[in-house]
């Protein structure tokens, strides 16, 4: 449950998710080179493209959503739905079934890669009060500047690796099938 941080902001991912999306990528090229039909043949195509869309759904819930701090506040990627809470709005990360940001209007914003569990309720939330730490030390880096900047909630949706991905895997299935027929 990892940060990233540089010296103007901090981006915090779960890191089991994003190595599980990784790992499903990497699971999904080997499976379309050894699994499904090759070019030409009946399904080959479909087949890839159903792969890469699970590959991309993982992705999003892996990669994509992201908790973003930098002295403009708190940025939050749960999914397709971004909440952006602006510097002057921000108050604390608080860990209660989950870790969430509270906004010192009492708004409370659920981080979709840091959420309760049941496993999390038996441990104490032990990994999760760690991140709660990290999250809480790069909330050093906000500052109010006295701007009026209003929380912003939007649906952003990130297409660009879809087709990626497609072509990634399409590609793996190509090359494979044909390394595989030629030896």
């Amino acid at each position: 449950m990892g940060a990233h941080q540089t010296r103007r902001r901090a981006v915090f991912r779960n890191r089991f998710l994003a190595g599980l999306a990784g790992g499903f990528i990497g699971v999904s090229v080997a499976i379309g080179v050894a699994v499904l039909p090759g070019p030409g043949e009946h399904g080959a195509f479909v087949g890839g493209a159903v792969i890469s869309g699970l590959a991309w759904l993982l992705w999003v819930l892996g990669w994509w959503t992201k908790v973003v701090v930098s002295p403009d506040g708190v940025v939050i990627d749960n999914v397709i739905v971004r909440h952006v809470v602006p510097a002057e709005q921000f108050d604390r990360f608080v860990l209660d079934s989950g870790i969430w940001v509270r906004a010192k209007d009492g708004r409370r914003f659920w981080l979709f890669g840091y959420g309760g569990s049941l496993l999390g309720v038996i441990t104490g939330y032990h990994s999760q009060r760690r991140v709660l730490a990290r999250m809480e030390t790069a909330a050093e880096l906000i500052a109010d500047n006295g701007d009026r900047a209003r929380y912003r909630t939007f649906v952003k949706i990130p297409w660009w690796p879809l087709p990626a991905l497609l072509i990634l895997l399409e590609g793996a299935i190509l090359i494979g099938h044909h390394a595989l027929s030629s030896s």
